[in-house]
């Protein structure tokens, strides 16, 4: 007898997965054989088996997480180590087996990714696609032991953390020089001012650079736009238990739990819950988290309901530090605000945060060409807080500064969403296009009341010297509310010219409605206005009564149409690279939450991009390298004399270059990293001098994150660590002092055996010292120090 050896790869896809209507991500086999080996069972055309011939895979998925985002490796889908046994005999001639396959969801397989289908409205993979579009996946943030918002986006280049609203974990990036606060969610937009979000229920991280206004409309960024993608239901029972426990007294529990209650339903739950004492003298905060989700899926149409409630409860109200050219001296841990009996008739700074989402999706299959999809989505987010502001513009020099201190604040941002979408292809002539047609109806409300105020004055290098007594209480009445309306209707086609050019066009006509009213009294710079009523009521009998009354509030509104376009191209120069452009312009509503109710026309932004896009390795490795140059007219901004009150800036610009590498070396060896030059500043304003470069935008940043798997006799376990360093860049608009360059390390050390996994991560181990700021003049006052040396231990059970 003659024996041969064979290697098979076996991959476990289950047929419910396959289906391609299934969640909005719309789950399908990829076209590319990725991290896929094949083999021949027969060598020129003959081969012979022999009795215990082993059959084994070789850890094809790596345990890498798909769908659920969850830190197991086996999760039902991982075939490794299989011994088949073959009964003695001889094998007649056989035609030769390829066998392939691909993990549930594919393109978040390990830190590689090839689709972004819930930001792009496609399920077309990237490299097709005429833009700089990056993709973070869950797995970068298991390793990296991500659990605060503004950790997400580190690996992504040209994006930085800003300063968040009182620490309160909502969504602030800056992008491409340009700030936002208005993120998507599963596909839609939202406010991030108010609205928190916990790391638990993101599946993964989308972002697409500048001006999206022909998929998005208004309400975002013209900078870029940035999508979490929620957990969704899996087709296969799965269950993880994690614990994280770390130094200033943190500790955080989590879970997610999947079943199958058969019959096409499913079910899947997160929670988490923390408990964290921070590196801030008097700081710390407890949140909740729980996000459950549900889906059917028919022959040929599936529904997706998914939930969320987040609620942060905050000791303090936490800006950070005074944004003064004198910062590197100030301490990074004390905390620049009035506690708890400072003064016995003030109640102390303090926030309460509560997010509610739900949102409902319905994809059908109308042929094997088109498909509908049906989504909507509500989201209502309020912060109750106590705040000291710090009065930088104020501030003489010396050791002393005024603060703001504003009581039992209440504030709301609300809205809610429904989009409809037919999608399909054609052939027209030798032609193939992928086209898009949707409607999009959206409304927005962000209001506050009007604070109880008064005012104290700190010294900024002795916590315990304020003078006895604070100023007068001004008592706050009344209300500010903005609101916008808009409607959407936008098409776009990616046409195939040849199998190597791509040509991509994309239409949005919008009609925002904007709407501002102020209750009580408002004043401002050009105007002062009075509400009032009165009325009185006459009875006349004990069963009927007559009444009148006479009344005034101050609200503007105003209706704007626009028109927002794109078009690109992609031309694959071989199986590995590609090059592409894109040209576009983008609306954005200025929805205004000031103390005065002015209504601000729409904000435009323009950009213009070049670049490539490579793969490597059979698609394990991606690349993608862009230059762009991005315009933005009628920024809404704070009064750099008035915090309280917007302004429309005039032109703001910026312009650079940007490198993005994610996946695989080998198949133990896991990398992403990015490099950004970014030159951004004011082109025209009749507030901020011209040529100001923008705030808390490094000219030079990058980092690198990598992760290794030695494997043979220690298999399990992995290692790894990242470098993160920017340049120095201003503080302030307008320009008047700097925030130094740094560099920063993360490592890890991991041990993944069985159902278990322990992981030890130690963020910025030389404890390195820097400070971010916050948007162009919103928060624009404040610097939040990064946190100290931190260790983290994480212990997880896979059910």
């Amino acid at each position: 007898m003659e024996e041969s050896s064979i290697t098979l790869l076996w991959v476990l896809l289950g047929t419910a997965l396959s289906n391609p209507l299934f969640g909005a991500e719309e789950n399908r086999v990829v076209k590319e054989e990725q991290d896929v080996r094949e083999t021949s069972a027969l060598e020129q055309g003959q081969a012979h088996l022999a009795q215990g011939i082993k059959m084994r895979s070789d850890s094809i998925m790596q345990g890498q997480e798909t769908v659920d985002g969850s830190e197991g490796k086996d999760a039902g889908q991982v075939a490794r180590d299989v011994e088949v046994a073959v009964p003695t005999g001889y094998v007649t001639q056989l035609p030769a087996v390829t066998v392939t396959g691909a993990p549930a969801y594919p393109e978040s397989s390990g830190y590689t990714t090839n689709r972004a289908d819930s930001l792009t409205r496609t399920d077309l993979p990237l490299s097709d696609i005429p833009a700089s579009i990056q993709v973070v996946p869950h797995e970068v943030l298991r390793d990296r032991a991500v659990i605060q918002p503004g950790q997400l986006l580190e690996n992504v280049s040209g994006v930085q953390t800003e300063a968040s609203y009182g620490g309160n974990r909502g969504m602030f990036f800056n992008i491409r020089g340009f700030t936002t606060h208005s993120s998507s969610r599963d596909g839609f937009q939202y406010n991030g001012n108010l609205a928190t979000r916990d790391v638990q229920n993101i599946e993964r991280i989308e972002v697409m650079k500048g001006p999206s206004g022909t998929l998005y409309g208004g309400i975002g960024s013209l900078g870029g736009q940035v999508n979490t993608v929620s957990k969704r239901p899996l087709y296969y029972n799965y269950g993880a238990i994690n614990l994280l426990w770390g130094n200033y007294q943190q500790w955080r529990p989590t879970f997610d739990i999947n079943r199958v209650l058969g019959k096409g339903f499913s079910v899947r739950l997160n929670g988490a819950y923390e408990n964290n004492g921070t590196f801030r003298d008097g700081g710390g905060f407890e949140s909740y988290s729980l996000a459950p989700a549900i889906s059917w899926q028919g022959e040929r149409t599936s529904v997706t309901l998914l939930a969320e409630y987040n609620r942060l409860d905050q000791d303090l109200f936490d800006f950070g530090l005074p944004n003064l050219p004198n910062f590197r001296h100030l301490s990074r841990t004390r905390y620049f605000g009035l506690r708890k009996g400072d003064y016995p008739d003030l109640p102390g700074d303090s926030g309460l945060n509560e997010t509610y989402v739900g949102t409902a999706i319905l994809h059908h299959q109308l042929s094997q060409t088109w498909g509908l999809r049906i989504a909507t989505q509500y989201h209502r987010a309020t912060q109750d807080s106590t705040q000291s502001f710090p009065d930088n513009y104020l501030y003489t020099g010396d050791n002393k500064l005024h603060f703001t201190h504003y009581m039992n604040g209440h504030e709301w941002s609300r809205g809610h969403a429904v989009q409809a979408e037919l999608r399909g292809q054609v052939h027209t002539w030798s032609f193939e296009h992928n086209l898009l047609f949707g409607t999009e109806y959206r409304k927005v409300v962000n209001g506050f009341n009007n604070t109880d105020q008064t005012g104290f004055v700190l010294d900024l290098f002795d916590p315990g010297m304020r003078p006895a007594h604070h100023e007068p209480i001004i008592l706050g009445e009344g209300y500010n509310e903005g609101r916008g309306d808009d409607i959407g209707i936008y098409a776009q086609d990616l046409l195939t010219l040849t199998s190597a050019v791509k040509l991509l066009a994309g239409l949005r006509l919008d009609r925002f409605h904007n709407e501002a009213e102020s209750s009580g009294y408002t004043n401002s710079a050009n105007q002062m206005t009075l509400s009032w009523q009165v009325g009185a009521v006459w009875e006349l009998n004990p069963t009927a009564a007559l009444f009148t009354r006479v009344g005034r509030s101050h609200s503007n509104s105003a209706n704007q149409m626009t028109l927002s376009w794109q078009v690109g191209a992609v031309w694959e120069l071989n199986p590995t690279a590609a090059l592409f452009t894109r040209v576009g312009r983008s609306h954005s509503p200025n929805i205004t939450r000031s103390i005065d109710a002015s209504v601000f026309d729409a904000e435009v932004g323009t950009q213009k991009e070049i670049g490539a896009k490579f793969n490597f390795f059979d698609r394990r490795l991606n690349a993608t390298l862009a230059a762009y140059k991005l315009t933005r007219r009628h920024i809404l901004t704070s009064d750099p004399n008035d915090p309280l009150r917007n302004i429309l800036a005039g032109r703001q610009s910026s312009h650079g270059f940007e490198l993005d590498v994610n996946g695989e070396l080998t198949q133990r060896w896991k990398v992403i990293a990015s490099y950004a030059y970014t030159h951004a500043e004011v082109k025209a304003d009749g507030f901020f001098p011209v040529g100001d470069k923008l705030p808390d935008v490094p000219r030079h940043s990058g980092n690198l994150w990598t992760t290794y798997e030695p494997g043979g006799v220690l298999q399990g376990l992995g290692v790894g660590g990242g470098i993160y360093a920017a340049s120095s860049r201003q503080a302030t608009l307008p320009n008047s002092h700097k925030l130094g360059a740094y560099v920063r390390m993360d490592t890890t050390a991991y041990y993944d055996t069985g159902n278990w996994r322990a992981q030890f991560n130690v963020n910025n181990l030389f404890d390195t010292k820097y400070y971010y700021g916050g948007a162009s003049g919103v928060y624009n006052y404040t610097l939040i120090p990064n946190p100290p040396r931190t260790f983290l231990l994480t212990l997880s059970y896979r059910l």
